[in-house]
């Protein structure tokens, strides 16, 4: 029999985001991350590093805070980080999402990466709900010159419910499209992650939603039995959009961006850029709230499609084998190739361009170098 050592007797000692107390028994964290010991002192780490593969092993990776993987991250895998990701291998057939910015250090294949989730949700709710805006109030100024109608002021139900029948039968008939549109915008603000509409936007835009939802797609637009009452309801729609707008864009400031090596059948969506640091992309997908810039030489991106909301700059675009590829961008922003394929279709605002043969010459430019 071998009695074991003493236990030693140490004083906890707090290091960074850590508190002792209960008289010295205790450390408690103050602040989110990862819990180290090192001697007698406790802290807490913001970074959370692994120092192998994201595989079976491993498990997924579920961190508030940012994380560091010195491997790759395997097929079927998550990580999922409240700030930034750093992969300094490869990632294949995984999921990535990071409410910061996402760094893959080789290549994507057969994976979702999301960097600044909030961002990117916010910035597709605030255009669906300014054009929802629009349309409502369309509607809206439809049944106001309906109500004016001495015909059908004078209908059985107009008389027993009032002019408010005339909204209700626009939504149902000749902007149907409206209800349509509208109840998928309020299914994907109501499903967004960690119930970002109240946590970003407010109680009170979430309680106008509900009653627009009643108005447009129920029996809500019943209760408007007056002119006023319509074109109340048509301003209070478009205030209430134009100030969660404005509250969308004041959360979009600080835009989270993307950074691989090399993309292909991949989704990359970033509420910032999305940068390619080596040859380029295939068959992806790229949505970005800021730039897409792929920075090779030569780069290219070749199948897929882009969404972007700054501009776009791309050395060539498509394939010889004329690989459907399509860049997207708003009015007044640019995208700039060297060399275009057919296949490609470029739009910049409600311009589109199509190119049914290649332009620009990559042998006559590699004989004048």
């Amino acid at each position: 029999k071998v009695d074991p050592p003493a236990p030693k007797d140490l004083d906890l000692k707090a290091g960074k985001g850590v508190e002792i107390r209960n008289n010295g028994l205790e450390a408690v964290a103050v602040i989110s991350g990862c819990p180290e010991v090192r001697g007698s002192s406790v802290f807490i780490s913001p970074v959370y590093t692994v120092y192998e593969d994201v595989g079976i092993e491993t498990g997924n990776i579920y961190f508030n805070g940012d994380v560091v993987i010195e491997g790759n991250v395997l097929d079927g895998m998550k990580v999922k980080a409240s700030g930034s990701v750093t992969v300094k291998g490869s990632a294949a057939h995984c999921h990535i999402s990071a409410g910061g910015n996402v760094v893959v250090n080789k290549s994507v294949v057969g994976g979702t990466i999301k960097a600044g989730n909030k961002g990117v949700q916010l910035y597709l709710v605030r255009e669906k709900l300014l054009s929802l805006s629009s349309e409502v109030e369309k509607a809206a100024e439809a049944a106001c010159i309906l109500a004016e109608n001495p015909n059908f002021a004078g209908r059985p139900e107009v008389k027993k419910y009032g002019i408010g029948v005339g909204l209700k039968l626009l939504f149902d008939t000749k902007y149907f499209g409206v209800q349509e549109k509208f109840r998928k915008f309020y299914k994907e603000v109501m499903g967004m992650e960690d119930n970002a509409a109240e946590r970003y936007l407010g109680k009170e835009f979430v309680l106008f939603l509900n009653k627009a939802k009643d108005i447009i797609s129920g029996r809500g637009a019943l209760e408007l039995k007056s002119v006023e009452k319509i074109k109340g309801f048509a301003s209070d729609f478009r205030e209430t959009a134009a100030e969660a707008a404005a509250e969308m864009e004041r959360s979009l400031m600080h835009r989270s961006s993307i950074t691989v090596g090399y993309a292909q059948h991949s989704t990359l969506e970033a509420a910032g850029d999305v940068i390619i640091t080596g040859r380029g992309a295939y068959n992806t997908k790229i949505f970005a709230g800021g730039s897409v810039l792929v920075k090779s030489q030569k780069g290219f991106f070749r199948g897929g499609e882009i969404v972007s909301e700054g501009s776009v700059e791309i050395y060539e675009l498509g394939s010889a084998g004329g690989a459907v590829t399509t860049v997207s961008v708003p009015a007044g922003q640019e995208i700039k190739y060297t060399v275009v394929h057919s296949g490609v279709r470029l739009k910049i605002g409600s311009t589109v361009k199509k190119f049914e043969m290649k332009i620009g010459d990559l042998e006559a430019q590699e004989k004048r170098k």
